[in-house]
Protein backbone atom coordinates (compact mmCIF):
# COMPACT_ATOMS: atom_id res chain seq x y z
CA UNK A 1 0.00 0.00 0.00
CA UNK A 2 1.22 3.74 -1.49
CA UNK A 3 1.90 6.42 1.79
CA UNK A 4 -1.03 8.72 1.99
CA UNK A 5 -0.68 12.44 2.81
CA UNK A 6 -3.43 14.04 3.47
CA UNK A 7 -3.42 18.59 3.50
CA UNK A 8 -6.70 20.67 5.54
CA UNK A 9 -6.20 23.90 4.53
CA UNK A 10 -9.19 24.77 4.60
CA UNK A 11 -10.58 23.58 8.37
CA UNK A 12 -13.00 20.27 7.13
CA UNK A 13 -11.04 17.99 9.25
CA UNK A 14 -9.91 20.08 12.12
CA UNK A 15 -10.44 23.45 13.32
CA UNK A 16 -7.33 25.12 12.52
CA UNK A 17 -8.82 28.60 13.38
CA UNK A 18 -7.27 28.86 16.55
CA UNK A 19 -3.62 28.06 14.98
CA UNK A 20 -3.79 30.83 12.44
CA UNK A 21 -4.91 33.08 15.28
CA UNK A 22 -1.96 32.37 17.44
CA UNK A 23 0.34 32.58 14.42
CA UNK A 24 -1.09 36.07 13.31
CA UNK A 25 -0.51 37.60 16.78
CA UNK A 26 2.94 35.83 16.98
CA UNK A 27 4.24 37.75 14.02
CA UNK A 28 2.09 41.08 13.75
CA UNK A 29 2.17 41.92 17.60
CA UNK A 30 6.00 42.49 17.57
CA UNK A 31 5.33 45.03 14.63
CA UNK A 32 2.41 46.74 16.98
CA UNK A 33 -0.63 45.69 15.64
CA UNK A 34 -2.51 43.55 18.47
CA UNK A 35 -5.26 41.63 16.85
CA UNK A 36 -7.90 40.94 19.24
CA UNK A 37 -10.25 37.95 18.42
CA UNK A 38 -12.88 40.32 17.05
CA UNK A 39 -10.39 42.04 14.75
CA UNK A 40 -9.24 38.53 13.21
CA UNK A 41 -12.59 37.90 12.49
CA UNK A 42 -12.56 40.57 10.27
CA UNK A 43 -10.29 38.90 7.98
CA UNK A 44 -11.34 35.19 8.52
CA UNK A 45 -11.48 33.30 5.20
CA UNK A 46 -9.20 36.07 3.38
CA UNK A 47 -5.87 34.59 1.66
CA UNK A 48 -2.73 35.42 3.59
CA UNK A 49 -1.65 38.06 1.45
CA UNK A 50 -5.30 39.92 1.31
CA UNK A 51 -5.17 39.44 4.96
CA UNK A 52 -1.38 40.90 5.46
CA UNK A 53 -2.82 43.86 2.75
CA UNK A 54 -6.06 44.30 4.65
CA UNK A 55 -3.87 44.48 7.99
CA UNK A 56 -1.31 47.08 6.37
CA UNK A 57 -4.18 49.62 4.98
CA UNK A 58 -5.78 50.21 8.06
CA UNK A 59 -2.97 49.67 11.16
CA UNK A 60 0.46 51.25 11.55
CA UNK A 61 2.51 48.19 10.87
CA UNK A 62 6.30 49.51 11.62
CA UNK A 63 7.77 47.23 8.90
CA UNK A 64 10.04 48.12 6.08
CA UNK A 65 8.36 45.76 3.29
CA UNK A 66 4.80 46.88 1.75
CA UNK A 67 2.36 43.91 1.62
CA UNK A 68 2.54 44.52 -2.28
CA UNK A 69 5.90 43.50 -2.55
CA UNK A 70 4.96 40.08 -1.06
CA UNK A 71 2.20 39.97 -3.78
CA UNK A 72 2.98 37.71 -6.91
Amino acid sequence: MQPIVLFDLDGLLIDSEPIWDAAKREVFGPLGLHLTTEMQAATRGLRQRDMVAYWFDRATIQWSLSPTSLRS
